[in-house]
């Protein structure tokens, strides 16, 4: 076993403070992204983009900056309540069972896509 002087103790202390405050400062944005999912959801921002802007699509797939581009602008336009933010969207839309995939370096959503025109 190696011996550590005082130095190298405290350099290790440091580290591992600077990773649990990384850690519990991620879980805490997780959280704070879990409650406006659960709050998105409560007032039906989601439920009503899906319905007038996306279809459920096993075949489909849309990369997730052109979702919520298009949820937001729903949002606005419809002078709705204020969009969620991009990651509680995602979570929205995880915990509703559309899968994350990256193709081509970009993230996407399977199973679901936008609306055309004419649908």
């Amino acid at each position: 076993m190696t011996n550590w002087n005082n130095s190298q103790k405290r350099e290790m202390w440091n580290l591992i403070a600077q990773g649990v405050l990384k850690f519990r400062m991620r879980e805490e944005q997780r959280l704070r992204a879990e409650d406006e999912f659960k709050a998105a959801m409560a007032d039906h921002r989601i439920g009503d983009w899906l319905e007038d802007c996306a279809i459920r699509d096993p075949q489909g797939r849309e990369s997730s900056s052109e979702l919520y581009k298009s949820y937001k602008h729903y949002m606005i336009s419809k002078k709705q309540q204020s969009p969620i933010t991009h990651t509680a969207f995602g979570i929205a839309l995880r915990d509703l069972g559309f899968d994350r995939k990256t193709i081509g370096g970009r993230i996407h959503r399977v199973g679901l896509r936008l609306k055309k025109e004419e649908e």
